[in-house]
């Protein structure tokens, strides 16, 4: 009878094993995503958080292992960033759909991500454009927490052409 109660529990073990390994893992696009984008003239524009690549999953490897973020950056990006120590949070590669040069102006992108950022945190967005695997330049944005808990990233015309001419645009994310 011990026999008998013994396997029907190890079957039901091996059961409920099998059935939480097969939970889907969790993508990109269940940890970060863009709510929402609002175009200064126009409809139609999204910044999306777009699917890894070999080359984002490099960046963000080679990024993981630096001290200090401030030193992904170009020069001008450093100066900009000043000396003052900065966390990077996030990493993420977007890229930009439906905009029309000289027709959408700018744009205001609300993305919500896993880390919980605070009023009392200064942040800011930098952009990394790549061709191939070179860094091309970085474009520091403006960004704050919005009052439902997102954080508003604000995209220039400029900001935008650059990202429509890389192979890659990554956005960091900072804070302070």
């Amino acid at each position: 009878m011990k026999k008998i109660l013994s396997l029907i529990l190890a079957t039901l073990m091996v059961l409920t094993a099998v059935a939480a390994l097969a939970a889907p893992s969790k993508t990109a696009a269940d940890m970060a995503y863009v709510v929402s984008t609002v175009c200064e003239h126009g409809e139609g524009v999204e910044i999306r958080i777009i699917d890894p690549t070999e080359l984002s999953d490099k960046i963000i490897a080679d990024a993981v292992v630096v001290e200090n973020p401030v030193d992904l950056f170009d020069e001008a990006t450093k100066t900009a960033l000043g000396e003052e120590a900065v966390e990077m949070n996030e990493l993420w590669p977007i890229d930009v759909f439906g905009y029309e040069v000289g027709v959408h102006g700018t744009v205001k992108a609300y993305f919500q991500f896993p880390t919980a950022y605070t009023a009392e945190q200064t942040l800011t967005a930098v952009l990394g454009h790549f061709n191939g695997e070179e860094l091309t330049g970085n474009t520091v944005l403006e960004a704050k927490l919005a009052e439902d808990g997102t954080v508003e990233v604000i995209f220039p015309e400029d900001a935008i052409v650059k990202m429509l001419e890389d192979g890659l645009t990554m956005l960091y994310m900072l804070n302070k």
